[in-house]
C-alpha cells in the first residue's frame, strides 16, 4: 500500500498488506470418475481389495491472490494461501447399498468385500457410492463390480439315474439316447467332455455330444436284458460328475415257434371212426411273448380214395349254423372249445381247418391236442392220408 503527498508527489510512504481469501463450502465435492468399472476374481477371503474411489473439493482448491506493491494494480507479485488442501481430508465417502458384501473406508475410499463372493450366484454389483464434505454437501458415483470366475464347481446331471429301452433289433451304430450335463462354471460352458468306463463295449459315447450309440448286436433271447453302466463328464478343471444308466433290451418277434412230440406216422384201424393225430404235440417260442396268432391244419386226401368230400366247409365252427357236415364222410373237426375263429375249408382233394386269433401257446395246445380226424367209410381207401400243420406267431 502507498500513500503520496498531494502537493508533492515525491513526498510518499509506502507499507505491505497481505490480503487473505476465506473459503467458503459453496460446492459440493467431485469424484474424478462419475463410473467405475472393477473386476474381482470370486471365492477370495472376506477383506479383499476391490477398489479405491477418490473424490475432490473445489472449495479447498488453492486461491491466487494478487499484491500491489507499486500501486499500479498491475499485480506485480501474486502469493498462494498456502495449507488450503487439507480440506480434501475432511470428505467422507459412505456405500449406499450392498453394505452387508461390501465396506468402505470412510476417509481413503478404499474398497473391500466382506465376504467372500460367488458368481455363481451373483456375478456383477452395481454398487452407489456417496462422498459428503463437513456441511454435508454430497455427490455419487457407482462402481460396477464384476465377479471374475474361477473353475470351483462340478459338472453334474440333471439326474443321479436314467432308464431306457431298447428293441433287440435295433441297428449297430444307432444313437440311441443322449444325457446332457451342466457346469455354474461360466469357463467350462461348452468345454464339457463325456467317457464311458473302459468295461463298457456295447455302446459307444461321442465326448463333445453325450450322444450314446449302440457298437454291439443286442439279444433278448440269448444276450444280457438289462446292462447297466455309468457315464462320466470331465469339466476343463479335471472335475468330473457321473450317472447310472441302465437300459432293459425289449424282445422282437423274431423266433418262430417250434413243434415237437409230433408223431410222423399214425395207423388209423377201419371202424374206430376218429383219432387224434396231433394228440402229443408240444408249442415252443425263444421269444418271450408266448403267443400264437394262427395255425392250420391241412389234410390232404388221395384223390383215388371214394371219398366224399362236398360240402365239409365250415366259416366257424362254434357257429353250426356255418357248417355243413352232411356230405361228410372223411373230415378234421374240433374237440375242444376255441375262443378265437374257426374256419373249415375243401380245396379240391385238401381238408383245411384253420384257427385265428392271438393267445397264449397252450391255449392253441389244447386245441390241436383235440382236433379230431374223422372217417366213417365203411371201406375206406387204404392209400396214405398226409397231414401238414402251420403254426405263427405272428
Amino acid at each position: 500500500l502507498t500513500v503520496t503527498e498531494h502537493q508533492d508527489e515525491l513526498l510518499q510512504s509506502t507499507a505491505l498488506v497481505d490480503v487473505f481469501v476465506e473459503n467458503i463450502h459453496d460446492v459440493a465435492p467431485m469424484f474424478n470418475q462419475s463410473m467405475y468399472t472393477v473386476s474381482i476374481r470370486e471365492n477370495q477371503q472376506a477383506g479383499a481389495i476391490v477398489t479405491v474411489v477418490y473424490a475432490t473439493d473445489e472449495d479447498s482448491a488453492l486461491q491466487p491472490c494478487e499484491i500491489s506493491l507499486d500501486g499500479s494494480g498491475s499485480g506485480s507479485e501474486v502469493g498462494q494461501i498456502p495449507g488450503s488442501n487439507a480440506l480434501d481430508s475432511e470428505l467422507r465417502y459412505a456405500l449406499y447399498n450392498y453394505t452387508d458384501v461390501f465396506m468402505i473406508d470412510t476417509v481413503t475410499g478404499e474398497i473391500t468385500t466382506r465376504v467372500s463372493l460367488d458368481r455363481e450366484e451373483i456375478s456383477r454389483y452395481s454398487v452407489p457410492v456417496l462422498v459428503m464434505d463437513v456441511v454435508n454437501s454430497s455427490n455419487m458415483t457407482i462402481v460396477i463390480i464384476i465377479v471374475l470366475d474361477e473353475n470351483d464347481n462340478r459338472p453334474g446331471f440333471t439326474n443321479d439315474s436314467y432308464l431306457f429301452a431298447l428293441e433287440e433289433d435295433t441297428s449297430v451304430g444307432s444313437a440311441v439316447f443322449q444325457v446332457i450335463a451342466e457346469d455354474r462354471d461360466m469357463v467350462d460352458d461348452g468345454n464339457l467332455r463325456y467317457t464311458l468306463p473302459d468295461e463298457v463295449t456295447s455302446f459307444t459315447i461321442s465326448p463333445a455330444t453325450s450322444v450314446v450309440s449302440l457298437s454291439e448286436p443286442l439279444d433278448f433271447d440269448n444276450g444280457p436284458q438289462q446292462y447297466s453302466f455309468v457315464i462320466i463328464v470331465h469339466d476343463t478343471a479335471s472335475q468330473n460328475g457321473t450317472a447310472v444308466v441302465t437300459i432293459d433290451v425289449l424282445d422282437v418277434n423274431d423266433n418262430p415257434p417250434m413243434l415237437s412230440n409230433v408223431a410222423s406216422n399214425i395207423t388209423f384201424m377201419e371202424g374206430i371212426v376218429s383219432a387224434r393225430p396231433l394228440s402229443g404235440i408240444v408249442i415252443s417260442d425263444e421269444d418271450s411273448f408266448q403267443t400264437i396268432s394262427s395255425a392250420e391244419i391241412r389234410l390232404i386226401v388221395p384223390s383215388t380214395a371214394d371219398t366224399v368230400l362236398d360240402d365239409c366247409s365250415c366259416s366257424d365252427l362254434n357257429d353250426s349254423s356255418t357248417c355243413s357236415p352232411q356230405g361228410c364222410v372223411e373230415f378234421l373237426q374240433l374237440g375242444y372249445s376255441f375262443p378265437g375263429t374257426v374256419t373249415l375249408l375243401q380245396v379240391n382233394n385238401s381238408i383245411i381247418l384253420s384257427l385265428s386269433g392271438t393267445y397264449n401257446i397252450s391255449t392253441y395246445t389244447n386245441t390241436l391236442r383235440n382236433i379230431q380226424y374223422v372217417n366213417i367209410i365203411n371201406n375206406p381207401s387204404a392209400e396214405i392220408r398226409r397231414l401238414y400243420l402251420t403254426v405263427n406267431d405272428r
